[in-house]
């Protein structure tokens, strides 16, 4: 058995000064000058499960296997600037954007195999994986009040999305190889497999 456990946050800080200037004339006239200061922080937690258990059978090369394996990841992160204009008519401008996911996968898995009349071998087994999911992410700009016709208050659909899916596939397989004389080898098998997933668009309230 392995289990595994980390977590980390960070943040950060800049400043930043922009000018704009109209090249259509010789003397590049300046048409805007701002400076942008910005903050983020995020997080993010992962785990980790595995367990293994081995079983030695009384016919020849008779083993018997068994494997899980769990993991999570979940954390996100948020982030906010500020556009201060030097010309005071175009007015300040604030964004506020934040994301935040949650991913979570299973895999568990049987494995037999015996040696089957005096060449042949015979292996069988079956595997589930499950991977169960969800982001958000959005994007907000609330100095809007005052600015309800400038286009970079327009909204942005693109940019605010809650999206979910789970996913479950089963696996199935069974094969029998048998020797022919010193150099050949027969092999022959059959897999099956299904697949079962399911989507949810929060954001316009669809499923799939």
């Amino acid at each position: 058995m392995q289990l595994g456990y980390g977590k980390r946050t960070f943040d950060n800080e800049s400043a930043d000064t922009y000018a704009g200037f109209d090249n259509s004339n010789a003397l590049g006239t300046k048409i805007a000058n701002y400076n942008r200061t910005s903050t983020g922080e995020g997080d993010r937690e992962d785990t980790s499960a595995t367990f293994h258990w081995d079983h030695t059978g009384d016919q020849p090369a008779e083993t018997l296997k068994f494997d899980l394996r769990i993991s999570t990841s979940n954390g996100g992160n948020t982030s906010q600037g500020v556009n201060d204009y030097t010309d005071a008519t175009l007015g300040d401008f604030r964004d506020f954007r934040s994301s935040r996911s949650r991913t979570g996968t299973g895999v568990f898995s049987v494995d037999y195999q015996r040696n089957v009349g005096e060449n042949g071998q015979l292996s069988a087994g079956t595997q589930t994986t499950i991977d169960d999911n969800h982001a958000m992410n959005s994007s907000v700009l609330p100095d809007c009040a005052g600015l309800i016709n400038d286009p970079r208050c327009s909204a942005n659909a693109q940019l605010n999305n809650d999206f979910a899916y789970k996913q479950i596939v089963n696996a199935a397989y069974v094969t029998y190889q048998t020797a022919i004389g010193e150099k050949w080898i027969v092999q022959g098998g059959l897999r099956s497999e299904t697949i079962d997933l399911t989507t949810r668009q929060l954001t316009t309230n669809t499923t799939g």
